[in-house]
């Protein structure tokens, strides 16, 4: 790939503005920066990247290791992927925990109710994922997820249960009012 078509894809990537974008540069810029093979990329470790030398140890075809440097754009580039991970690891698990969204707001500097609905709905997400896994292991039956006509066991003493978008309803929410299961 020649130089001006990195630059219209990383242009590309650029315009997303939200985690892919940091991630998908840095991958770009290592590519790029490292003539690496797919499969080294894939399979590295965070250990196999040391940012006080700007390098990255490969595990190349045949066992043949090698260590490559890149340039400070793919470094900085880098950097943001593991800074954004952070960041987004604690929005996450404070809405998973409980918590409020006006004080995640406030302890993360946000102006916008988007991004905590934004990790509110993959700590959702996750909730509904771990809700259906523990439910899925508890029923004998072939059903994906239970729908309305096969409810979870009651929940102090009211019977609910969870349709396919992971909602929790109860017998006066039918129609797809209620919580996200939790």
């Amino acid at each position: 790939m020649r130089d001006e078509d990195t630059k219209k894809l990383l242009d590309f990537v650029r315009a997303k503005k939200d985690f892919s974008a940091i991630r998908d540069e840095a991958l770009i810029r290592l590519y790029y920066n490292t003539g690496a093979r797919l499969s080294e990329i894939g399979n590295l470790l965070l250990t196999d990247v040391d940012m006080n030398t700007q390098s990255v140890h490969l595990h190349g075809k045949g066992a043949k290791d090698r260590r490559v440097r890149f340039g400070a754009k793919t470094a900085r580039a880098m950097s943001h992927v593991h800074a954004h991970r952070w960041r987004h690891n604690f929005a996450h698990e404070w809405h998973k925990a409980g918590g409020d969204t006006g004080d995640l707001m406030l302890l993360l500097g946000w102006s916008s109710e988007d991004m905590p609905r934004h990790y509110g709905a993959s700590a959702a997400a996750e909730r509904a994922q771990e809700l259906q896994t523990s439910s899925a292991s508890a029923r004998t039956s072939d059903a994906m997820w239970p729908g309305p006509a096969e409810a979870q066991p009651a929940r102090a003493g009211i019977t609910v249960w969870c349709d396919r978008q992971g909602i929790e309803l109860s017998r006066d929410q039918e129609q797809g009012h209620g919580q996200v299961c939790a």
